[in-house]
């Protein structure tokens, strides 16, 4: 069975006009590999350094998680609750970055259908990223269990918003 994406439902939409970068994130506490809490904790920092140039939009788990209540929680951010796929892509499609700090993902399918709306993605290093994610090209490749190596490499790709438009661009391509 060949990966695919229904382009469909994840294409690129107009953006709406807003002065602070949209980022967006999965968050499944229920799946420890997912990194739900080195995200939350990054997203943390880089709210602290950013402030209002950043947004932040969570998604997959509900409001009322008990393992999403124990996540950092103490910056500002938008919870959609758990999507449907279209609910996902459209999303998606709004944001300028989603990220995925997995400690692995055997493919990332999200992050292939975050690149297929026109949003630059941040993916891990290991899995099966490599098949369509190159580093600097078309994505953001990271060693998602060096959190600090992480947050640099967030903080310099946020304050760069011609990059993020360019690895946009080229994941979409």
């Amino acid at each position: 069975v060949q990966p695919s994406i229904d382009h469909e439902v994840y294409r690129p939409k107009a953006k709406p006009p807003t002065s602070a970068l949209q980022v967006v994130a999965m968050i499944r506490p229920k799946t420890p590999r997912r990194g739900a809490d080195r995200t939350m904790r990054l997203f943390r920092r880089l709210h602290e350094q950013l402030g209002a140039d950043v947004r932040f939009h969570l998604f997959g788990c509900a409001a009322d998680d008990a393992g999403f209540e124990a996540l950092e929680r103490q910056f500002d951010f938008e919870h959609h609750g758990v999507l449907t796929r279209e609910q996902v892509a459209d999303l998606l499609a709004r944001c300028d970055v989603f990220v995925d700090l997995s400690d692995y993902q055997a493919f990332g399918r999200t992050a292939l259908e975050a690149m297929a709306c026109g949003c630059a993605a941040v993916v891990p290093q290991e899995g099966g990223a490599h098949e369509y994610a190159v580093h600097g090209h078309n994505a953001c490749v990271l060693d998602s269990t060096d959190e600090e190596a992480c947050y640099q490499a967030m903080l310099k790709l946020m304050s760069q918003p011609d990059e993020v438009r360019a690895l946009a661009r080229q994941g979409l391509a």
